[in-house]
C-alpha cells in the first residue's frame, strides 16, 4: 500500500470515530472533532493551519490560487462559529 493510500485510509478510519487527522509542525496528529471545535475560532483555524497569518503567508510565498478558497473557507468557519455562539 502506498503512503498516500495508507494516509487516506487512516483519515477515513478516524473520521468514523469522530476524529480528524491534521498535520502540525510536529507531524501528523489525531484529534477529536469535539475538542477541536470547543475552542475559540482562532484556535480552531490555527490547528487547521487556516488562520489569517498562515494563509496569507502561504498565498504570498506560493501564489497558489487554492489559498483563495482556503481563505474563503476560514471566513465561513468564523461566520458559522459566531452564529453558533
Amino acid at each position: 500500500m502506498e503512503a498516500k493510500d495508507w494516509l487516506l485510509e487512516k483519515i477515513s478510519n478516524h473520521r468514523h470515530k469522530g476524529e480528524i487527522v491534521i498535520m502540525t509542525v510536529d507531524g501528523i496528529r489525531v484529534a477529536r472533532i469535539e475538542d477541536i471545535i470547543n475552542q475559540p475560532v482562532e484556535g480552531l483555524l490555527y490547528d487547521l493551519n487556516r488562520d489569517d497569518a498562515t494563509l496569507g503567508t502561504l498565498f504570498r510565498t506560493s501564489g497558489d490560487p487554492k489559498y483563495i478558497n482556503d481563505i474563503a473557507m476560514a471566513n465561513i468557519v468564523k461566520y458559522l462559529m459566531k452564529k453558533l455562539s
